[in-house]
């Protein structure tokens, strides 16, 4: 018996490859001599990261960012060839923060940004940013600070992050903007149109 296993991630609980090794089990359980093609997908939320290293069969490397509300935590991003993988979810997911911390005025895209730096560090030719799974709804704000994007008030104070300062911006400054990003083309994966 031949079975295809194509998930997608289950929100919040497991990856696509961690979805098809719990079928792959169960239908062992039950099953002699069966033959099992394992694709991992993605939306560009959790997982893609995985899916798209399974596929494309890259290396998938770990490193330090900030989380929607700037505590350090560990994500994951892949390098397949000469382009990278980045996953929002991996930085700035929902699944990292708890019920209570769900707030879009004062979360941020900020670890999204430090995840593009590092990937850039590879000399990567292409950036793949799959944007499901936020918690955050800064427009990408967190992520060009990271990047060397100031944003201005009325005042001309500088602004923190969150979605809170989207309404109070009046100029921004994109004078020490990383050169490499610059440099590199950036695909976004959302699956929404």
């Amino acid at each position: 018996m031949q079975i295809i296993v194509i998930p997608d991630s289950f929100k919040g609980t497991f990856t696509s490859i961690e979805v098809i090794k719990h079928i792959r089990e169960g239908f062992m359980k039950h099953f002699d001599a069966i033959e099992f093609i394992e694709i991992p997908i993605a939306d560009g939320g959790e997982g893609t990261v995985d899916a798209l290293v399974h596929a494309l069969k890259g290396d998938r490397f770990s490193c330090e960012v900030h989380d929607p509300l700037k505590r350090r935590t560990t994500a994951n991003y892949g390098i397949c060839g000469k382009t990278a993988i980045i996953e929002m979810a991996e930085a700035s997911g929902i699944t990292k923060i708890s019920m209570s911390e769900r707030n879009p005025l004062l979360t941020s895209t900020y670890g999204v940004g430090e995840l593009i730096l590092k990937a850039l560090e590879h000399d990567v030719e292409e950036l793949i940013v799959g944007i499901g799974g936020s918690a955050t709804n800064d427009g990408g704000t967190g992520m060009l600070m990271a990047l060397g994007v100031k944003f201005f008030d009325e005042f001309g104070e500088i602004l923190d992050e969150g979605g809170q300062i989207l309404n109070r911006i009046t100029r921004m400054d994109c004078t020490s903007l990383n050169p490499l990003v610059l440099k590199t083309p950036i695909t976004v994966m959302c699956d929404v149109t």
